[in-house]
């Protein structure tokens, strides 16, 4: 497996957790997993983690495609391969896109990539950077290029190279249908990302210590938002949110839970709407710690911006059983069903996310409905065993 950066180099995305739960599950099946991947910042070249072997390129940046990292990455598959020979080939997003500029015909074996996003996801994040950088040219500039790169250097080439593809999310072929044609889609499939569910699950003593520790008291609603503070993220949508919502709800407080650089701008917002009563950072909190804070809250709130695959946040929060209410945009439309398990709005609505909120607020007994009915929606569809059992379904009719 390529993967610019992975989950052992101490990033926990998306991408970084998917990379975890598949290569772990694969090894545990008893299959040899070995990943190659960007510079550890602490030097190291090799390790062994849960039987899954790490190769860490010391000639590369870490978590970068700059510099070294298509032509390093590439010849230490093909010495890998040499000492034990690879079965599959598969790339983390476009990691492996260094295999269509040399002569694969040494590996001759099948590449599968694994998409977490597509050329729509970076269409949508250049437009956001217009709108919040239009008066900086030489910063969209190179945003411009970094796009067009992007399509032509990096995705199109390993797409046209790949056996099959895996798309986390229904939205991800549909842009392969746009942008790449026919051929591509026909080689693609849908596997949609999974989690633990018995890690994410309801549990009543995790929200009675999170509350304690922050100081929310029983009668308070507690709305919630996780991930990184980039504008993106949308946070200062839940942010402007709750200064309507509080005129109605007094008793209503956002917990915002990560760290970013779009942190201070929220606090500079906050403060001109009096809200510092009502809003609760939480700092960086680990992924393994992330279900306490999950069941803490009342509602989760997901007004993201950017168009992406299948958010992992929005499944861990569902399958805590907590009723979500996000925007509607890329993978978030595989998962919620309006009014079934979940509700939808159109990114960027403050006033639509205001209304829902206070829909909820009002209706404890469609509160509790969504809740029970995300939480089973994710036991049944989106469960780990089913999202490396079906990669592994496809790799293994691949390599026959």
């Amino acid at each position: 497996m390529f993967s610019i950066v992975n989950y052992w180099h101490g990033v926990k995305g998306g991408m970084e957790i998917h990379g975890k739960i598949l290569s772990e599950g694969l090894a545990k099946k008893g299959h040899d997993v070995s990943i190659i991947t960007t510079r550890h910042r602490d030097t190291k070249e090799f390790e062994e983690k849960a039987g899954v072997k790490i190769y860490y390129l010391r000639n590369t940046v870490f978590g970068s495609r700059r510099k070294n990292w298509k032509t390093e990455s590439v010849l230490k598959c093909f010495d890998l391969h040499q000492e034990q020979p690879f079965d599959i080939v598969c790339s983390q997003s476009f990691a492996a896109y260094g295999l269509a500029y040399f002569n694969t015909n040494k590996l001759d074996i099948p590449v599968v990539p694994i998409l977490h996003g597509c050329i729509r996801q970076e269409i949508n994040s250049f437009k956001n950077n217009i709108l919040f950088n239009y008066r900086k040219p030489q910063t969209i500039l190179r945003s411009f290029i970094g796009l067009f790169f992007s399509y032509y250097r990096v995705q199109k080439p390993l797409l046209l190279i790949s056996n099959r593809i895996i798309a986390t999310g229904k939205e991800i072929v549909d842009d392969l249908r746009q942008w790449y044609g026919v051929d591509v889609v026909n080689r693609s499939i849908a596997v949609f990302n999974g989690i633990d569910t018995t890690h994410f699950c309801p549990n009543q003593e995790y929200r009675n210590s999170i509350r304690r520790k922050y100081r929310v008291k029983d009668n308070e609603v507690l709305l919630m938002t996780l991930g990184s503070l980039n504008r993106e993220k949308g946070h200062h949508v839940a942010v402007e949110a709750l200064s309507r919502i509080k005129q109605k709800t007094p008793e209503v407080k956002l917990m915002i839970v990560g760290t970013g650089e779009y942190r201070t701008m929220l606090e500079k917002k906050i403060l001109n709407l009096g809200l510092h009563n009502h809003v609760i950072f939480t700092g960086f909190v680990d992924n393994e710690e992330t279900v306490k804070f999950y069941n803490s809250a009342d509602v989760y709130l997901m007004p993201t911006l950017r168009v992406e695959g299948l958010p992992f946040v929005l499944l861990e929060a569902m399958s805590c059983g907590k009723l979500v209410i996000a925007s509607r945009i890329g993978g978030n439309t595989s998962v919620i069903r309006e009014g079934e398990n979940g509700l939808l709005i159109e990114p960027g609505n403050v006033e639509q996310l205001t209304e829902k909120v206070q829909m909820i607020i009002r209706d404890g007994k469609l509160a509790n409905r969504l809740s029970s009915s995300a939480r089973k929606t994710i036991s049944n569809h989106f469960s780990a065993d089913q999202m490396i059992d079906g990669t592994l379904s496809l790799m293994e009719k691949v390599i026959r």
